[in-house]
């Protein structure tokens, strides 16, 4: 179902056409104040708010409104007329609608009218390079410093592919060779693995995407010109094989100790490194919202436990095991008569610590709860700087944290560590403590909650996932317990 309705953006007139979940805008040169503007309201009918659906059109009969109501009409009535041949063409072909051959066409006809709206000039061929530059621009004041720093990699690595490969980048070529020459460039020159690549090619498709669907009138199509990829000719996938996971249990980090005789690194240094890993374990929090808390991350949340109660004569006990054992014991004296046993639900208030952190990547709010152990971690550090923990750069938290790993001797055992760069894959055999990062940290809070029996969904929830998929890759069940619970189900 297709839809055409006319708006404001301000004082701004502008086209919004939407095809199911996909719709464009297009800005006319014409303005009209809101109060002269006859779009959606609410009418009070007998003290109910009614909605009611408005022309899209300015209101009056003046010389302006007449002019610019004939122009909007002639728009949609275009519009509707390039729908209808477009359904036709695809009802023959045997296909569905399809969205980008009308917005094209549409815009083919009245993108030459430049938008005050965009920026960047419509006359030339726009690059890729320029549309880097005012995304991150327009994005700034949305994006983290770490975001807006893989974006400007990103652009400096297409201005080099553009030298190298004598490639114009204009957006009208990026299509499925692009893509596939740009992968080839990243593993040839950089060495990448398929993850940093990929990160890479979504940075590409995020800004052209953004690009087309909320600037439209920027892409102007001319004979001179390709056309505007089709969506099949976007369809760039790589093959992506996941890489082995490595993180220490909570009983091996607990095992870590520090000597701080290694390469003249203080001992109270490779101690901050362990607590913070320690901390991150227990919480799941990932180390650039750990950079950020405070004493003022800290709450707590009452909820209600129900217990039951159970007495024998004037005695109490808080669990059935402990009813049973005292009967065992004391059968000879307690007699036949003394086995007169009641229950009673006692329900009590407890307040559980919690501390609250914001997710940069996602914009989420996140809730965990506080252990003792991480309650010891807070008080060990307590007013001794700004943050909550003294934290250090990602680089000497896995450096530092390699030496004490190490030192452990716990983690000395040999693992393979399988990574892929395009169809190649690399094999590299290592310790395991080579192989652990402080993020490794996320990943085993993740796991521990899952083979402690804690159901997935909550999992996803406490770590902030949109999609259970990227939780499922977090949390891997260890192939010990896995065997364990398959054995007794089957037994």
């Amino acid at each position: 179902m297709a839809t055409i309705k006319f708006k404001l953006d301000g004082e701004k007139i502008y086209l919004h056409y939407r095809q199911g979940k996909k719709e464009f805008q297009f800005y006319t040169p014409h303005s009209c104040k809101k109060e002269n503007w006859d779009g959606d309201s609410m009418k009070k009918i007998k003290g109910v708010d009614i909605p009611v659906k408005g022309r899209y059109r300015m209101k009056g009969n003046s010389t302006d409104a007449i002019h610019i109501n004939s122009y909007l009409d002639t728009l949609e009535s275009t519009l509707k007329e390039i729908v209808s041949e477009i359904k036709i063409l695809c009802l023959n072909e045997k296909r569905e609608m399809d969205f980008y051959q009308i917005k094209n066409k549409f815009l083919e006809k009245y993108a030459p009218e430049k938008s005050e709206k965009d920026s960047i000039t419509i006359q030339k061929d726009v690059t890729l390079t320029d549309l880097f530059s005012k995304y991150t621009e327009i994005k700034s004041h949305q994006l983290n410093d770490a975001t807006l720093r893989i974006f400007r990699r990103v652009q400096r690595h297409l201005m080099e592919f553009s030298k190298k490969e004598n490639h114009t980048l204009s957006i009208n070529d990026v299509n499925l060779d692009f893509y596939m020459n740009y992968q080839k460039y990243l593993i040839d020159i950089y060495q990448y693995m398929n993850s940093t690549i990929n990160m890479e090619i979504k940075k590409v498709k995020e800004v052209s995407n953004f690009y087309k669907d909320e600037y439209p009138t920027l892409f102007v199509p001319s004979s001179k010109l390709k056309r505007m990829p089709e969506p099949d000719e976007q369809r760039f996938t790589m093959s992506y094989q996941e890489s082995e996971l490595f993180y220490q249990t909570a009983f091996e980090n607990e095992k870590i100790e520090i000597d701080g005789k290694s390469l003249s690194i203080s001992k109270n240094s490779l101690e901050i490194v362990k607590d913070c890993y320690i901390f991150s374990f227990n919480t799941g929090i990932p180390y650039e919202p750990l950079c950020t808390l405070t004493e003022l991350s800290i709450s707590s949340v009452e909820i209600f436990e129900e217990k039951v109660i159970y007495k024998l004569g004037n005695l109490s006990f808080e669990d059935s095991q402990s009813l049973m054992g005292f009967l065992i014991k004391n059968k000879n004296q307690l007699g036949s008569d003394s086995t007169d046993i009641s229950y009673e639900n006692k329900i009590s208030k407890k307040n559980i610590p919690i501390i609250q952190y914001h997710r940069d990547k996602n914009k989420k709010i996140l809730v965990t709860p506080l252990n003792q152990r991480c309650i010891e971690i807070i008080e060990k550090y307590r007013g001794k700087q700004k943050r909550l923990l003294p934290m250090m750069t990602n680089q000497k938290m896995n450096f530092y944290g390699h030496i004490a790993l190490k030192q452990s001797k716990l983690f000395n055992d040999e693992v393979t560590q399988i990574n892929y760069r395009g169809k190649e894959t690399i094999t590299k055999i290592m310790p395991r403590y080579e192989a652990i990062t402080f993020h490794s940290a996320r990943h085993g809070f993740a796991s521990y909650l899952l083979n402690s029996g804690l159901p997935i969904s909550f999992i996803q929830k406490l770590l902030g996932h949109s999609d259970l998929k990227t939780t499922q890759i977090y949390a891997k069940a260890n192939a010990h317990d896995v065997i364990k619970q398959a054995y007794n189900l089957l037994k």
